[in-house]
């Protein structure tokens, strides 16, 4: 009976009551002199809590006693830490699965903690029952490094590690992980491509972050770099979580964790991704019974409801007065709340647990809609999707629902075409190059030059760069140095329409570059020049280009990069659908699940 593992809603119970009387099980009256647990006294105290509980005497007195074993093993464990400075772990495995056939593995080990991450993965490895199991060890929500200190990585005495295991006969997931971490360096060098030198991309990709509305956010370049890889990795991260393989999903997630935490929390308020990720790292300890693992769980996920609360309000209240729920705002709070409820449920805050699953439920209730109101406004020419929104964001109102599908259809047209003009206008920009301190050419300097003092477009471009955009600088620069400007212009027009004209005309493109660099500009001797040496340049020629050429320009990627980048293009645009995002039907199992377990 000792041994016995009581019911956990029964232990939370007691364990509140405990604390609520400030009784400690591991001193008198409950321990005899010798050390032993008194078997009169626990009696005594299970009747008294049986009545106030409504829970069978026998019951009681069996939890009373687990409790109390597992309070003097703690101490002894205290004690050991203090004294010769051992701590004690806690072990947590996703998939215990893969520890079939292995005996007796731990749930605990004990080890310094000024060792390396190798040395701590080989003891867990030891603990867990063979030394050749693939094993990754996650600690507070960080991955653990093997060449770094343990006490460096978050871990520290009693802690809980969540293990993703696989078993040594099991070659084809150990691949498969295996493979995951060579995607996650993969898609990090991608986004580094595309945050960094978009035109350096396979297939000419760019990174474009916009806002809940889909419109683009001017981003610091300090901090666009690591932005854009943390909703990389976070991208791809949600297509393994689609998938259901939670442990590939975790691995990019937690990578992408690392990510946003580089970035300052202002730039994080404009997002709701690092929130929405929150919720995504939770819902996959979730997934694999794991969530009491991850020791930050109710910090992490008060952030979600923080920012959920401040973009649309209380209750969604701020979202129903500006423009109503389409339903996927819905969606993240039935998660929130079914998260918080079975994080409560852990913490053996049951009151808690059921109010938060109970919301859950309650906004999956508000999600219904009136078949006949479908059929009317995909009458009217709506699709199904923009039906369902519109009625949701309308309370099941048809006529509202009318109003703001065309509203609805207005404003993307707008923000299309605004994004088109952004669009335009940053390949202008592009095209007209950088100024010296490393910024753009400033566009509306650029055209009230060209359009209302009626210089000319290369020479304003070349002032503006050397002036970092100083009109007033750039005016004067054009007055008094017209002939070096133009003859700067004739350069920078090296890389722009003069050398597709040559390779037009079947010329090698490095040779037509070469060519106009050393006649300055111009195509007319460039072309005479290949002409007459039948289209060849002198090596010189050639390696004073390559010298020129932009010092910065990244490397190409290898092939597995490259796949992995591809990988991340497909998982950016693939958007998943609408009935998918408001199915909910894991949500809904786990809130039963876990008022099942409270309730009975």
């Amino acid at each position: 009976m000792e041994n016995e593992v009581p019911n956990k809603v029964i232990v939370g119970k007691i364990r509140n009551c405990l604390k609520t009387y400030k009784v400690q099980l591991w001193v008198a009256p409950y321990i005899t002199p010798e050390g032993n647990p008194s078997d009169e006294t626990l009696q005594e105290l299970a009747v008294s809590f049986s009545g106030q509980l409504d829970l069978a005497v026998t019951d009681t007195l069996v939890t009373l006693k687990y409790l109390q074993q597992h309070s003097l093993l703690r101490l002894n464990q205290n004690k050991l830490f203090r004294t010769e400075g051992i701590a004690t772990l806690h072990l947590k495995v996703g998939d215990k699965s893969q520890l079939k056939g292995l005996k007796n593995p731990a749930e605990t080990v004990q080890t310094k903690l000024n060792v390396t991450g190798e040395s701590l993965i080989d003891v867990v490895k030891e603990q867990l029952g063979a030394q050749d199991l693939f094993v990754k060890v996650v600690c507070n929500g960080r991955v653990i490094d093997p060449n770094k200190l343990v006490n460096e990585q978050g871990v520290s005495h009693n802690k809980t590690l969540f293990c993703m295991v696989i078993h040594p006969e099991n070659q084809g997931k150990m691949q498969q992980l295996e493979n995951i971490m060579g995607s996650i360096k993969g898609t990090k060098r991608g986004a580094e491509l595309l945050a960094g030198n978009s035109s350096s991309a396979p297939q000419g990709y760019g990174a474009e972050i916009l806002d809940q509305n889909g419109r683009s956010l001017d981003i610091p370049d300090e901090e666009n770099e690591a932005l854009v890889v943390a909703l990389s990795l976070h991208k791809r991260g949600q297509a393994f979580l689609k998938k259901r393989d939670y442990k590939s999903a975790l691995l990019f997630l937690l990578e992408a964790d690392d990510e946003f935490k580089i970035c300052s929390s202002s730039l994080l308020q404009m997002v709701d991704n690092y929130a929405i990720l929150n919720l995504d790292i939770s819902w996959c300890y979730l997934a694999l019974k794991s969530l009491d693992a991850l020791s930050d769980v109710t910090e992490r996920l008060a952030k979600s409801e923080q920012f959920f609360n401040k973009s649309y309000g209380q209750n969604l209240q701020r979202l129903y007065a500006l423009k109503g729920s389409t339903g996927e705002e819905i969606a993240l709070f039935v998660r929130l709340y079914t998260l918080q409820g079975v994080a409560a449920f852990h913490n053996d805050q049951f009151q808690e647990a059921v109010e938060r699953l109970k919301k859950a439920d309650a906004y999956i209730s508000t999600l219904n809609i009136d078949d006949t109101h479908l059929t009317r406004l995909i009458e009217l020419g709506f699709e199904p999707i923009e039906s369902k929104q519109a009625l949701r964001a309308s309370n099941g109102n048809i006529q509202k629902a009318i109003d703001f599908a065309y509203k609805k259809r207005e404003e993307r047209e707008k923000i299309e075409k605004d994004e088109k003009e952004k669009a335009r206008r940053k390949k202008i920009s592009k095209k007209l190059g950088k100024c010296k301190n490393g910024s753009r050419v400033d566009l509306d300097a650029y055209y009230n030059m060209v359009n209302n003092l009626g210089f000319e477009k290369s020479l304003v471009a070349e002032a503006l760069k050397r002036h970092n955009n100083d009109i007033a600088e750039s005016i004067l620069a054009i007055q008094t140095n017209f002939e070096e400007l133009q003859e700067a212009a004739k350069v920078f027009a090296i890389n722009q329409s003069g050398y597709k004209r040559l390779t037009a005309m079947g010329y090698d493109v490095e040779a037509a570059k070469a060519a106009l660099q050393h006649f300055t500009g111009d195509v007319t001797q460039a072309m005479e020049y290949l002409l007459s040496n039948m289209g060849e340049v002198p090596t010189a020629w050639s390696d004073l280009l390559r010298e020129c050429a932009s010092a910065d320009q990244l490397p190409e990627l290898s092939m597995e990069e490259e796949q992995a980048f591809l990988d991340l293009v497909e998982a950016v645009e693939e958007e998943e659908s609408y009935d998918d995002i408001l199915g909910l039907r894991e949500e809904r199992m786990y809130i039963d699940q876990y008022l099942t377990l409270i309730q009975h």
